[in-house]
């Protein structure tokens, strides 16, 4: 038979349960440490993880001739957001005979393109499992106590920091009147100051489903950041993408950004100009500011966090970046923020298909279903 690496199913219980119980003592007590969701210490039990596939962001377990040699996954980990904690078990008589590699070598291809890289915790005693993370590129960066246990904390970056170091936006935008295009976004391109990559979506298709199908984009992988941009919108000032990527790498808890925001009571607060009048968005900001909402013109997101996201097709026009925004901060734990960016948002060249809609479906409707999936009052931009 042939070792198959494959996602848990629900189905896999019995066979998990037998693979946790031939497990040896030290096996399990080296295991037990980094086995915590979020704050919480959960006991591994099979029905714990099979349970958890909702709370993991990704499961693999090595299984041969209906046997499970292995298993391994992803947690989120509240403490370092862009970058999930790594748990990898093998049993014991398989152990040195590659499977763990291969089960980490899986995790480390998901998490290169939508994470910063993996986070684990090994305990000091546990020399074994300390190369075995050095020797798959991760590197000690700090030490701690756990459970009252010496432990030294651990990361792997693809190519050494990459990710740190990489400056580059993906620029999204559909283009339905060329001569906006022109007038407008064209013109933001030469003062952008870092390198970017330019992806056009389908102008026919409604928001949600056009920013599913931005996932099949590769080069998003080579992005720090995502800026969505309507063709009727031109930065106003000279090399705004170096700016994004000082104001929001200094944003630890950095999930969303935009110009023009609603605060957590409504209030209309930005950097941006609206209308062919050039009327302020609402009140300044000259700092990053945290807000409830933000409008669609211009939305910057951090690459690993778009890849995440799935977005919820029901919504097709102004709960789209709300919903987003939303999910970003009440699930995900992190904050959308006002951007002191100076721009115009001419509000002109829509597509035919949002004008519409916006005429055929009252945004209330929408904003009821927002406000009951989180829980509090939604500020639409739209509204």
């Amino acid at each position: 038979m042939y070792l198959i690496i494959r996602q848990i199913e629900k189905e896999d219980e019995k066979l998990l349960e037998e693979f946790i119980n031939s497990l040896s003592e030290t096996t399990k007590s080296f295991w037990y440490y980094p086995f915590d969701i979020g704050e919480r210490r959960v006991e591994p039990n099979a029905r714990n993880i099979v349970k958890m596939r909702k709370d993991t962001l990704e499961t693999r377990i090595a299984i041969e001739d209906c046997k499970i040699l292995g298993l391994a996954f992803l947690i989120s980990n509240s403490k370092h957001p862009r970058m999930p904690s790594i748990s990898i078990v093998v049993r014991d008589e398989y152990q040195n005979r590659g499977i763990g590699t291969r089960l980490i070598k899986e995790l480390q291809f998901f998490a290169d393109q939508r994470y910063n890289g993996i986070y684990c915790g090994v305990l000091k005693k546990n020399t074994k499992a300390l190369e075995f993370y050095k020797k798959n590129y991760f590197q000690i960066v700090g030490e701690k106590k756990s459970h009252g246990m010496d432990a030294y904390e651990m990361r792997w970056w693809d190519d050494v920091d990459y990710h740190r170091k990489i400056e580059k936006l993906a620029i999204v935008t559909s283009i339905t009147d060329k001569d906006h295009y022109k007038r407008h976004l064209e013109k933001s391109f030469s003062k952008v100051g870092v390198p970017y990559s330019l992806i056009k979506t389908d102008p026919h298709l409604p928001y949600t489903i056009s920013y599913n199908s931005i996932l099949k984009y590769k080069n998003l992988k080579d992005s720090k950041y995502i800026v969505f941009v309507h063709q009727d919108v031109e930065f106003l000032e000279d090399n705004w993408g170096k700016k994004i990527f000082e104001l929001c790498d200094n944003l630890p808890d950095f999930g969303y950004g935009g110009t023009e925001c609603r605060t957590e009571d409504g209030i209309r607060i930005g950097c941006g100009y609206a209308f062919p009048s050039k009327k302020r968005w609402g009140k300044e900001v000259k700092v990053p500011t945290p807000i409830q909402t933000c409008d669609a013109g211009i939305a910057v997101i951090p690459t690993y966090l778009f890849l995440e996201r799935q977005f919820d097709t029901s919504f097709l026009w102004y709960p789209v970046h709300e919903d987003y925004a939303c999910w970003v901060q009440y699930v995900r734990g992190l904050k959308a923020y006002a951007l002191p960016l100076i721009t115009w948002h001419a509000g002109q060249g829509h597509c035919r298909w949002i004008d519409e809609h916006l005429y055929s479906k009252v945004p209330k409707e929408e904003r009821n279903i927002l406000e009951e999936r989180y829980g509090r009052r939604i500020y639409t931009t739209g509204s």
